[in-house]
């Protein structure tokens, strides 16, 4: 959102007083005006912003638990159009991205897709089947919930 008006700072301490001076604007022109801001570093936010008028509530939002990481990787898996293979272990997954977010979840998602792309691609370069013994060294880890996760 807006950071802290520090010392040599100049830009950022101009980008501050310019949205101070435009909430306070509509608060006079009496516009019925909701300002709605987000940061993922709230200790960093100038206080000014945190005075009555400007930003009167706050809502802090936590990290998602394991359970709730473990729904968003069925949501985001389910919007994919590639099948998933049978032994990932989601909740394996959930425990192994502790202080993930829902896009960053997103990302690792699209991240082991495009991973999971080009080593299908790699493996028909070699002409080689997935699972095959000539697929070793390609991709480690089993994925299934008793052991590793696949690290691409």
């Amino acid at each position: 959102m807006c950071p802290t008006r520090e010392v040599g700072r100049d830009a950022q301490a101009r980008v501050v007083a310019q949205l101070l001076l435009l909430m306070d604007g509509a608060k006079e022109a009496g516009r019925g005006v909701m300002w709605v801001g987000t940061t993922s570093q709230p200790n960093r936010v100038d206080g000014a912003l945190r005075r009555p008028g400007r930003f009167d509530r706050e809502v802090a939002l936590a990290v998602p638990t394991q359970v709730q990481r473990t729904a968003i990787l069925q949501r985001c898996l389910a919007q994919m159009t590639a099948p998933i293979a049978a032994d990932v272990c989601l909740d394996s997954i959930a425990r192994a991205t502790v202080g993930f977010v829902g896009a960053t979840i997103k990302a690792l998602c699209a991240h082991a897709a495009a991973a999971s792309i080009l080593r299908q691609s790699l493996l028909r370069a070699r002409g080689v089947q997935d699972g095959a013994p000539g697929a070793t060294g390609v991709a480690g880890g089993t994925g299934s919930c008793g052991g590793q996760v696949a690290a691409g």
